[in-house]
Parts: structure tokens; C-alpha cells; sequence
């Protein structure tokens, strides 16, 4: 061989190996199986990618030139092959808007599970708190029947049954009158504050149990912001990737435009979504909680304090003046039998205002009261993709494949909004029918066992006669009441078993909603 045929030869030997070399950043972008790189929505996954790019490309592209692809990475400018940037920023705002949907169903897949977990209520407290409190209401009316009857019948009595001292206040009838009527009016003060200190309980474990599990307040909050800060990341990169390189034709324009702003909404309907379960889950515990212990200790401790001393008064002959300390107790506990639902509803609008607050503070602003524009904004995209033929445009065809998803959320949250407004409305009435009621119940209290026996210890020390007029006419000023709260009660039971036997049937028990959308999230995932 020839020397100069053989420097040829190894030169061309040198050149067709430094030419291989300078393929192989192209073979480093394709996988083992031919099919491309970003099979993840992750955005570090996604940025490293777009960085994975020599300074060789633009000689691969012009020895062999490849198709363009997501996943390859080409080094042209926009001035040398426009339409290959374009599909690869492209590429880069689809992963960035699946990426961006996937984090939205996760947040709304943890409101979902937080709802579950926070303030629980449980299918049978309504039917505890009922026993509860009926109970004790029907155990005051029967013991204040009979000491009504009882001293009525003393207040008809002949003359000679009147000057019979021991008659009045002692014998058979003091056993009656204290035992039959008294006692069992304190065991049913008993009762209303057993029940209420038992859920104030079970309201203690179930908080202690969420935190335990992850979903206590402050770990929720962080959660939740952990959540929204990686779905704003992406949002904000998919923003700088539309500007640095904007689309080639004006329909791909318009379709990130009006897709960035659905996401956006998404995002703040999100965030809106935990916002009202966390502020309306601190607002029900603190409302509930203090009315549990209001009810307790001040408006049936009073009460049966009250009671308690009135039968002492009877059994063991007490001084008169004890009836002040009967009036003055009576006189309390109706009050906050008016005061307990007012002060408890108050202290829950104060902890609300102070959990907005918190959640701003925070880095949550909240959202949840104002006009987002999901609906105009979903509407126009629907509209686009209707209007747009995109069977030969991928990019179009991959939109109309998310909008199912989108389509899902946009009906769970305006439904969720209007369920919302109608539990508003109904907690409002049920509210002002509560307050209604306890202020008969209360005011009659106060007017009679309150005011009479004050009046009968103050005034009418020496006059038996003259007191039992006094304690028999307060009792049946605080009868009617009874009867009446014990009727409203049970209607207000009934009630709520209808409402709530309808919602099993139409499947809108909020335990129902939960794990439809439970279920309707995880398919969304699944199609993204």
C-alpha cells in the first residue's frame, strides 16, 4: 500500500470517528427503546433535559438531520429552523400543563382527606346530643308538673289546711314536692350537661387523632402550602416559557392562553376549597366546644345548683332567705340558656376571623369569599376546543384530551359552591329557629323560678302562704316551655332524618360526595 493512500485512509478513519462522537449527545437524549426521555411531569426531571444540550447539535442537524421530537434536543436557533423550536417549546408547555393539573388534583385530593379528618362529626352525634338534651328538657317538665299540681292543689286548700303549718311545708307533700318535683328536675340538668361534656370529649379525641394522622390545623396549613407553592412554580415557569418563545401561529397562542388561565383558576378554586374546610372546621369546633361547655358548667350547673338548694329548703326546713339563692341561680341559668348559642356563635365568628387571618399571615390569602372567574374562563376554552378542528394539530388534540379532566372539576366545584351556599342558608334558619326557641325557654325561666322565688325570699319571709303563690306561679310560668322545647326538638330530629334520608337517596351525603370525587380524581390522574 502506498504511504499516501494509507495517511488517507487514517485520515478518513480519524474524521468518520470524530464524526460518530459528535452524534452521540443525540443517542444520550433516546432511551433503550427508542421512545423519548420525559416520560415524568416532574419539573426538575423536565429542566435537565432542556439542558442537556452541546454544542454539536447544529452540525447533527446538518449532516444527518433528524425529525423533531419532545424528547430530543435540537441546538437551532429560531432563525435557522423556527418550526423545531416551536414544537419543543411546545412540548415543554404541555408537560408544564399536565404537570400543573396533576398538583391541582393532589390539592384538592388532600382538601378532600382534611375535610374527612378534621371536626368530625360522626353519624350518631346529632342522636347523642338529642337524648342528651331532650332527655334532661322532659325529665324538668315531668318534675316541674308535679310541683305545680302539688302546690296548686295547697293554694285551693279550705281555710283550716291554710293555718296547718306543718300541712304546708312538711309531711307527705315536702317529699313530693322536692323528691317528685325538684329532684328530677336536677337530674335532667344532669343529663343536658353529661351530654354536652361528652361531646366536647369526643370533639378532644377526634382533634387529637387528626394531628396524629397529619391533618391537625397548623400541619394542614403547611401542607396546603407546600402544595400551592409547587403548582405556582409551574405556573411560572410555563408563563416565562410562552414569553421567551412564543407560539409560531396564532391558534397555539390562543389555546396556552386561555389553558393558563383555567389552571389559574384551578389553582385558586383549590386553594379556596381548603381554605373554607380549614376556616369552617376551626369555626365549627370553637362554636361547638364552647356551647358544649357553657351548657355544662354555667347553664345547668346553675341550674341544677339551683335545685339542689330548693330541695334542701323543702327536706331539712332551710332558712327562707335560701329562696334568693334559688332565684339568683334560676335567674343565671336562663340567661345563658338566651346567652349560650348567641356567645357560642359569636366566639365561632371571632376564631374565624382570626383563622382567615392566620392563613393570610401565612402566605394563603384568602380567596375563598371573592369572585373567582372559573366559569367565563372555562366556558371560552370549551368554546375553542369546539370551534377548532385538531385531528392534524397534536398540541390541540392533547388540550381536547385534558378537557374531560377540566370538565370533571369545573362540575365538582360549582356544585360544591352551590351545595355550600344552600348549608349556609339552612345553618342560618336552623341558627335563628335555636336562638328563637332558647330565648323563650330561657325568659321563661328567668320570669318564673328566677324572679318569683327572688321576690318570695325577699319579701315574703314570714308569709307562707303568700310564697307558695309565688313558687307555684313561677313553675307554671316555666312549664309551657318545656313541653314546647321538648316538641321543637324532636321536630327539629325528624327533620334531619328526612333531609338526611333524601341525600342517601340522591347521593349527596357529604360522605357520598367524598368518595365520588375520591374516585373521580383518581381517574383524572389517571387520564392526564
Amino acid at each position: 500500500m502506498k504511504k499516501e493512500n494509507l495517511h488517507n485512509r487514517t485520515a478518513a478513519l480519524i474524521l468518520s470517528f470524530g464524526l460518530a462522537l459528535s452524534q452521540l449527545p443525540a443517542f444520550a437524549a433516546v432511551t433503550g427503546d427508542g421512545t423519548n426521555v420525559p416520560q415524568t411531569d416532574d419539573l426538575d426531571r423536565l429542566l435537565a433535559a432542556k439542558t442537556a444540550q452541546t454544542t454539536s447539535a447544529p452540525i447533527v442537524a446538518e449532516i444527518a438531520p433528524m425529525p423533531a421530537s419532545p424528547g430530543v434536543e435540537i441546538r437551532a436557533t429560531k432563525e435557522e429552523n423556527p418550526s423545531v423550536l416551536s414544537g419543543h417549546i411546545t412540548s415543554n408547555v404541555e408537560n408544564l400543563s399536565k404537570g400543573i393539573l396533576q398538583d391541582e388534583v393532589k390539592l384538592q385530593r388532600f382538601n378532600l382527606q382534611f375535610r374527612v379528618n378534621a371536626a368530625k362529626q360522626g353519624r350518631w352525634k346529632g342522636w347523642r346530643f338529642f337524648v342528651a338534651q331532650n332527655g334532661g328538657l322532659a325529665a324538668a317538665a315531668a318534675g316541674d308538673t308535679v310541683y305545680v299540681s302539688d302546690g296548686f292543689d295547697h293554694i285551693h286548700a279550705d281555710e283550716h289546711d291554710k293555718r296547718n303549718l306543718h300541712h304546708l311545708i312538711g309531711g307527705q307533700s315536702k317529699n313530693l314536692r322536692a323528691n317528685g318535683g325538684l329532684l328530677p328536675s336536677a337530674v335532667g340538668g344532669m343529663v343536658q350537661a353529661a351530654g354536652s361534656l361528652t361531646e366536647f370529649g369526643i370533639n378532644e379525641y377526634h382533634s387529637a387523632q387528626a394531628r396524629k394522622n397529619g391533618y391537625g390545623f397548623a400541619q394542614s396549613r403547611d401542607t396546603a402550602l407546600k402544595l400551592v407553592a409547587d403548582i405556582d412554580k409551574k405556573l411560572a415557569e410555563r408563563e416565562r416559557l410562552i414569553k421567551e418563545q412564543p407560539a409560531d401561529n396564532k391558534e397555539t397562542a390562543e389555546m396556552q392562553e386561555l389553558e393558563g388561565k383555567v389552571l389559574a383558576d384551578f389553582r385558586d378554586m383549590g386553594i379556596a376549597e381548603f381554605e373554607r374546610y380549614h376556616v369552617g372546621a376551626r369555626k365549627t369546633l370553637a362554636q361547638q366546644n364552647s356551647f358544649y361547655l357553657l351548657d355544662a358548667f354555667i347553664k345547668n350547673g346553675t341550674g341544677v345548683t339551683a335545685n339542689m338548694v330548693g330541695m334542701h329548703d323543702i327536706l331539712r326546713k332551710g332558712h327562707p332567705g335560701q329562696d334568693i339563692t334559688v332565684g339568683v341561680l334560676s335567674i343565671i341559668s336562663g340567661l345563658f340558656i338566651v346567652l349560650d348559642p348567641i356567645l357560642s356563635r359569636s366566639y365561632g365568628k371571632m376564631v374565624e376571623h382570626h383563622a382567615k387571618a392566620s392563613l393570610e399571615k401565612h402566605g394563603l390569602p384568602t380567596i375563598w369569599e371573592k369572585n373567582v372567574p372559573l366559569e367565563a374562563d372555562y366556558g371560552r376554552l370549551q368554546s375553542f376546543c369546539q370551534n377548532h378542528q385538531v385531528k392534524d394539530r397534536p398540541e390541540l388534540a392533547a388540550l381536547v384530551g385534558r378537557l374531560d379532566a377540566y370538565d370533571a372539576n369545573h362540575k365538582f366545584m360549582t356544585d360544591e359552591l352551590q351545595r355550600n351556599a344552600r348549608a349556609i342558608r339552612r345553618g342560618n334558619r336552623t341558627a335563628i329557629q335555636n336562638m328563637g326557641m332558647a330565648t323563650i325557654i330561657g325568659v321563661s325561666k328567668i320570669a318564673g323560678p328566677g324572679i318569683m322565688c327572688t321576690i318570695a325570699g325577699a319579701k315574703e319571709l314570714r308569709n307562707n302562704d303568700q310564697r307558695f303563690v309565688l313558687f307555684s306561679t313561677g313553675g307554671l310560668i316555666y312549664l309551657p316551655s318545656l313541653y314546647l322545647g321538648v316538641m321543637d326538638n324532636c321536630r327539629i330530629q325528624i327533620g334531619n332524618e328526612i333531609r338526611r334520608s333524601k341525600q342517601a337517596k340522591a347521593g349527596t351525603l357529604p360522605g357520598q360526595i367524598i368518595r365520588d370525587r375520591m374516585i373521580q380524581l383518581n381517574s383524572i390522574e389517571k387520564k392526564i
